[in-house]
């Protein structure tokens, strides 16, 4: 199974590393090979158990499964109704999400794919791509998460940068097959002073690249959205070791 995830051999290696050193940012299409692409995007879709996860103004807080499905529609109102008072003039957010590096430390759900997903991740190949179109050769490794955006979900402006966490590029797999622009949802960068720049639509088996600290934010997903907006995020950092 570790042999599912291959990059796609067509990728313009080139033309990536001149968006990111021109742009700060980069699309890459058809990342994945399309066996590897439709068995994660299942993966994401059906098998995995999601927690919401939301900043409360101090800290982040995680609502477990259990926990989630449990809550009322009470309580998902007044919470809802307490993240939009904060989120008119504080950083703040709200989606789903599957905590990929504490299910590979816990040995949690080793039976599912994203768990070679996240070997493909620190694999040479993976690594070597990376290292390549950033032009920085000491990267080692990476940390990631699921994330799944649904109706009412979002992540306010802020630039990826962390005290004492070498991050270069920051990285986005987003797996989602259908998605209209008025669903909202998009990856949108900023300029340094605050003005809404290029805004990434989710797709399907594409790779956003965008180097840190870059001012960015995932916009409001609509009421009318259809589907989920399924990705697997994270950031290679030079600090970060392989995974075993």
């Amino acid at each position: 199974m570790s042999e599912l995830f291959h990059l796609n051999p067509d990728i313009d290696r080139d033309a990536t590393k001149r968006a990111l050193a021109r742009h700060g940012f980069a699309r890459v299409p058809d990342i994945l090979a399309p066996e590897g692409a439709e068995r994660l995007t299942e993966c994401l879709d059906k098998e995995l158990d999601y927690s919401l996860t939301y900043f409360d103004g101090q800290a982040a807080r995680i609502v477990e499964p259990e926990e989630l499905r449990r809550t009322s529609p009470e309580q998902r109102r007044a919470l809802n109704e307490f993240l939009m008072r904060q989120a008119r003039e504080d950083f703040s957010y709200l989606f789903e999400i599957y905590p990929l590096e504490e299910a590979v430390r816990e040995g949690r759900d080793r039976h599912l794919v994203i768990h070679d997903f996240h070997r493909f991740l620190h694999s040479e190949a993976m690594l070597e791509f990376i290292r390549t179109v950033t032009g920085e050769p000491g990267i080692g490794g990476a940390d990631t998460q699921v994330s799944r955006f649904g109706p009412g979900h979002y992540l306010n402006y802020h630039d990826d940068l962390v005290e004492n966490e070498d991050r270069v590029v920051a990285f986005v797999f987003s797996m989602t097959r259908r998605w209209l622009p008025d669903w909202g949802g998009y990856l949108q960068f900023y300029d340094p002073d605050g003005r809404g720049g290029v805004g990434l639509r989710p797709g399907f088996n594409c790779l956003h690249l965008f180097l840190v600290p870059r001012p960015h934010a995932v916009t409001w997903v609509t009421p009318i959205a259809q589907a989920r907006r399924l990705a697997i995020s994270g950031w290679y950092r030079r600090d970060k070791q392989p995974a075993a």
